[in-house]
């Protein structure tokens, strides 16, 4: 049997990296950091641009339905008449 002894005294502290001084609370951006901050504002660019055009498409797509049934509704006023027009003629020559 192993008997593990384990020193809970060790201070770890003296392998971690110093702390940045707490005079400067905001240190300078890096390169990295600015290049993130572009990437981050192109594809907020992006996605704006995106929904512009999905609303876009939106409209459209509304005029297009209102366009389908205002020709749904004249194509039936034309079969209305059509028949009207039809049984018209039949009931003139049964007369005649």
């Amino acid at each position: 049997m192993t008997d593990y002894n384990y020193d809970l005294d060790l201070d770890y502290t003296e392998d971690l990296p110093p702390s940045p001084p707490a005079s400067d609370p905001d240190p300078p951006a890096c390169p990295g950091c600015t290049a993130y901050r572009e990437a981050i504002l192109d594809l907020n660019r992006g996605l704006q641009n995106m929904q512009q055009k999905m609303d876009h498409q939106r409209e459209d797509f509304a005029r297009m339905q209102q366009t389908m049934l205002d020709s749904m509704v004249n194509f039936g006023a034309c079969l209305h008449i059509a028949r009207s027009g039809r049984e018209q003629f039949a009931n003139d020559r049964k007369t005649v």
